[in-house]
């Protein structure tokens, strides 16, 4: 393959971790504004383009390109330059980019504090390390950590995905320009489809960037063959709920041994909750789905099973067990005293 563990790359001087003050979005909204009279939403438009901004232009021409490429309209010189004096209050940083194989490690190691991959999908790092992914980091001139991006071989290629980062790394068309300056690869921005559904290999979008030292020549969506059958490098096998079948993370599954109709096995919180014990009738010491379950009126409002449940000629409910003959007729317990009056 044409890239190694532990790769490093630099890039040029970049604005890509910018993350835009409201004040300078609401400068630059009032410079464009007779041209987008109409709008109500222009604040949220502006922050559009700010994040599709080519990363190797000057702040003005990038401006005037993404916002072209949104609302088909041509910034004069002037508004270029006046939006380019804004922007160019920032200071631009030379990024390095590191990539590594697998995902060893903690989420705030890659970025992403709060991401699902060290969740409720952490089956996708190992079906990303078992296909031969990893990441790619980019770190600023203060060797902090400012954004990461996935990646996983694709023929002779690599395709990114699932970024996160500071300012425009948030956006996964600024890491196919990155890559480019600080390892010399080609890239192409592309619809892909991987072989397999969220549970195994969780995506935020199926836009994604393929790179390599030649630039991809293929045309229209592709379809990656994923490699499931992945070693547990960091997840535990996944069990599934005895109650309603979905797939629930071991440490978060609820067992139970003796359960009406299913017996032992794990279950899903909502199934959990669900579940009231049996203290009267025939499976008394059992466990019950609710809806499987009678609250008795007598005996200290005693459950049952439904189907155990027999109603007298008053219809109240009552246990077989606990029936009581009075003059040839049965009756349920709380009906004595009714009766007898």
């Amino acid at each position: 393959m044409f890239f190694l563990n532990g790769q490093e790359g630099n890039t040029k001087k970049t604005w890509a971790t910018n993350e835009w003050p409201l004040t300078t979005v609401d400068a630059i909204a009032e410079v464009v504004r007779p041209l987008l009279p109409y709008s109500s939403t222009l604040v949220d438009k502006i922050y559009t383009v700010l994040a599709a901004m080519p990363l190797d232009m000057r702040p003005g021409k990038a401006f005037a390109k993404a916002f072209y490429q949104h609302n088909q309209i041509k910034l004069s010189a002037e508004i270029k330059a006046q939006i380019g004096q804004l922007l160019s209050s920032f200071v631009d940083e030379n990024l390095t980019l590191r990539l590594t194989l697998g995902c060893r490690g903690s989420s705030w190691e890659y970025y992403h504090e709060d991401s699902c991959w060290w969740g409720d999908f952490e089956r996708s790092r190992d079906v990303l390390e078992h296909n031969g992914g990893g990441a790619i980091r980019a770190y600023n001139e203060d060797d902090e950590l400012v954004g990461r991006v996935w990646f996983l071989p694709y023929e002779d290629h690599i395709l990114l995905f699932n970024s996160y980062g500071k300012g425009a790394l948030e956006h996964i068309y600024a890491w196919g320009v990155l890559v480019e300056q600080a390892f010399g690869w080609k890239s192409k921005k592309v619809s892909a489809y991987f072989s397999c559904d969220n549970s195994d290999l969780y995506v935020n979008s199926h836009t994604m960037v393929v790179v390599g030292p030649e630039m991809y020549e293929g045309e229209g969506p592709i379809y990656p063959n994923i490699d499931v059958d992945a070693p547990y490098y960091y997840s535990s096998p996944p069990v599934y709920c005895s109650g309603c079948n979905e797939r629930v993370r071991e440490e978060y599954a609820y067992y139970h041994r003796h359960v009406y109709g299913i017996g032992e096995g794990y279950f899903c919180e909502p199934c959990h909750e669900d579940i009231v014990d049996v203290t009267a009738g025939h499976y008394a010491g059992y466990e019950a789905f609710y809806n499987d379950v009678f609250e008795l009126e007598y005996g200290d409002f005693a459950t049952c099973l439904v189907e155990e449940v027999e109603y007298n000629d008053l219809g109240n409910a009552y246990l077989p067990k606990d029936g009581v003959e009075v003059g040839g007729r049965i009756y349920s317990p709380i009906s004595l005293p009714l009766e007898q009056e």
